[in-house]
């Protein structure tokens, strides 16, 4: 630092600092911090440095105008939160909330109390005393959620069975933690840093699919988003280049934005606009690399905008319903949601749905096969109807003791991890404990030895 300071010329060093870097293999910010990184770049060429210089402005503005849109988003969850509160002080009939909301909204605290062992709550969240609050960054509890994803998508492939996630990740968990308390204490926290990030779609998607506010297949839903985006933006390339070259004008990709979503309003779009200003600042875009995802597995401020504003609408068009539901059950003074409670809810809320859409929503929530129990009189109580509302029938679903049964006998489920954060017993510090392995996609809190890896 004092070298910079004194404006001494480092060109000699550059010896120094290649002896430095191949000696122990490392980075600037690994061997010394900003000396060492003086001579790194004393030993770039001129045109080397304004690189470097133009791509740490560019990361700066990226986290910047990632770390605006979630002060936006967070502020957006806490006025819908005020929003709904305010309606159930005036209601008298509610949805009951799930048993993770209070738990999640907590503020840093040393330890969770355990939610119980009624059986509202999902088995994975199952348990009586404290449990120890030692939250996971937010790179580590992305990983770990991507493991999970993927090891289930695995299991029910293999096993051809559908299982719930709140029964998957116990499932996935206890090939992890033999005792109780640390199975929860790896749940809890999870779940809890997840709740810091809601900002992120991955971390949002996760928890909500868990809370049964939306179905998994809202994964697949944003992954069509993306394909069908992506083709249309070739569709213009062909057009406007003869063939596909992978780059457009700004101008272009804006055209494309406005044809492939015609149903966001101007602010969504102002959104979007902003979001890929802050990815491709240049006047021509890369577009197939829009949705590529960094060593922490964050996406561009782009695709992240894009699959946010996905689940903002999904979540809204529920909530819409739900709401319209709650009226006619408070005007009712019944407890129960009939057939035509949720046709009058969609007329009033989405009168352009066809019946044919309709009728998928109906099935969901009324699956009988029986004619008569499709009649006005048919029923189901007001939880159970607006938790089915939001999760699309799966097929060959089984229960968690199957799926466990199924699991021991040599399930498919992905528990190693080549690094485990390893709790003590006694509470205060953590040690981190590297292990081999070929992949590096979980990182989980744990105080045992890990039990039944594959």
């Amino acid at each position: 630092m004092f070298a910079i300071a004194a404006g001494l010329e480092l060109t000699p060093y550059k010896s120094l600092a290649g002896i430095l870097s191949k000696r122990f293999g490392g980075t600037a910010d690994d061997i010394g911090g900003p000396m060492t990184e003086a001579l790194v770049m004393a030993s770039m060429s001129t045109r080397e440095r304004m690189e470097h210089v133009e791509n740490q402005l560019l990361l700066k503005h990226r986290m910047a105008v990632k770390y605006r849109r979630a002060i936006a988003e967070q502020r957006k969850q806490t006025e819908d939160m005020k929003e709904q509160e305010l309606k159930q002080q005036s209601r008298k009939i509610m949805r009951t909330p799930h048993p993770l909301t209070h738990l999640l909204s907590q503020k840093r605290c040393e330890y969770f109390v355990g939610l119980g062992t009624d059986p509202s709550v999902p088995q994975v969240l199952q348990f009586e005393g404290k449990v120890y609050c030692r939250t996971l960054e937010k790179a580590e509890a992305e990983r770990t959620v991507h493991t999970i994803w993927r090891s289930k998508r695995e299991f029910e492939g293999t096993h051809n069975i559908n299982v719930t996630l709140p029964d998957y990740l116990y499932i996935f968990l206890q090939r992890k933690f033999s005792k109780a308390q640390t199975l929860s204490e790896a749940a809890y926290n999870l779940l809890y840093s997840l709740s810091k990030h809601m900002y992120d779609p991955d971390c949002s998607i996760f928890l909500k699919v868990l809370m049964n506010e939306v179905g998994e297949d809202i994964r697949e839903q944003q992954d069509g988003l993306k394909s069908t985006f992506l083709e249309a933006l070739k569709h213009i390339d062909e057009e406007t280049n003869v063939k596909a070259t992978g780059w457009l004008l700004k101008n272009d990709m804006r055209a494309g934005l406005r044809k492939s979503f015609q149903n966001k309003t101007e602010h969504q779009m102002v959104e979007l606009f902003d979001a890929l200003d802050s990815d491709e600042p240049r006047e021509l875009v890369n577009y197939f690399r829009l949705f590529d995802s960094d060593n922490d597995l964050n996406q561009g401020v782009f695709a992240e905008t894009i699959r946010q504003q996905h689940l903002n609408e999904q979540m809204a068009f529920y909530q819409s319903i739900e709401d319209a539901i709650l009226d006619q059950v408070e005007k009712n003074g019944n407890d129960a949601c009939t057939p035509q409670m949720l046709s009058t809810a969609f007329k009033k809320t989405h009168p352009h749905m066809s019946s044919e859409e309709v009728d998928v929503y109906q099935r969901r929530v009324f699956p009988s096969k029986n004619e008569k129990d499709k009649g006005k009189k048919a029923s189901v109580p007001l939880d159970e109807a607006l938790g089915l509302l939001r999760t699309p029938h799966m097929t060959h679903l089984v229960d968690l003791n199957t799926a466990l049964d199924i699991s021991r006998k040599g399930g498919a489920a992905r528990a190693a991890s080549p690094s485990l954060q390893i709790w003590t017993e006694k509470g205060g510090e953590n040690t981190e404990q590297q292990e081999q392995g070929k992949e590096a996609n979980e990182v989980a809190p744990e105080n045992e030895e890990n039990q039944g890896q594959e």
